[in-house]
Order: C-alpha cells, then sequence, then structure tokens
C-alpha cells in the first residue's frame, strides 16, 4: 500500500479564505496613499496563524502506521501501539492510554476517518 497524506477540505477552504482575506487587504493598503505598517503586520500574523491551524495539520497513513501533524506537533503512531480509533467526532487515536487528537480530520471528514480505521483494522488483524 502507497502512503496516502489527508487534510480536510473544510481547514483548507478556510486557510484559503483567510489568505486572500489577509493579501488582499494588504494589496490595498499598499495602494493606498497612507500605509499602515501596523496593520500590515496584523494581516500577516493572521494569514500564518491561518496556515498553522489551518493548513499545516495533517495525516499521512502507509503500510506501518501513521504519522499525525497538528499545529506544533509531529507525532509516528505505529498500528500495532494503537488501541482504538474513534471517529465520531473527528478523529481521535488512542495510543499508550494517551488520547492523540488528529486536527487534520475534523467532524465533517467521517470518510477519512473511516478511511484510517480501515487501515487500523487490516494491520491488526
Amino acid at each position: 500500500m502507497a502512503s496516502k497524506k489527508f487534510r480536510s477540505t473544510s481547514n483548507k477552504v478556510t486557510a484559503l479564505l483567510v489568505w486572500f482575506f489577509a493579501f488582499g487587504t494588504i494589496a490595498v493598503n499598499l495602494a493606498a496613499t497612507r500605509v499602515s505598517i501596523s496593520v500590515m503586520i496584523a494581516l500577516i500574523f493572521i494569514a500564518a496563524v491561518a496556515w498553522l491551524l489551518f493548513w499545516r495539520p495533517s495525516v499521512l497513513v502507509d503500510e506501518v502506521g501513521i504519522d499525525v501533524q497538528n499545529p506544533l506537533r509531529k507525532t509516528r503512531l505505529d498500528y500495532a501501539d494503537v488501541q482504538a480509533v474513534d471517529g465520531r467526532f473527528g478523529l481521535v487515536l488512542m495510543h499508550n492510554d494517551r488520547r492523540f487528537t488528529v486536527w487534520a480530520v475534523t467532524g465533517r471528514d467521517s470518510a477519512i476517518a473511516r478511511e484510517i480505521f480501515h487501515h487500523w483494522q487490516r494491520s491488526r488483524s
């Protein structure tokens, strides 16, 4: 099985909308006669936060395990060490009595959660 990378569609759309607003406002600000540096810095900060919270989170599934990339932490979980997979309201992985909430799979992405659950089930049999 080849590795597959998942990223929430709603998160991608949200990030693109925030970037469009931020960079559009920066362009309008640059075209104006009075340029406000503080506004541009704030908009660049908002764009960076949108990248961190909405674009960066991802899940990479391969034949051995799952790589979870959340906003500030990357974690590698082998299928053998994952005790449970919960996909009701997003994706939560139980690993050695710790819960890993996967930011890349939201409640709307139930198909992604099901696919990851099936990969996990197949690896356990």
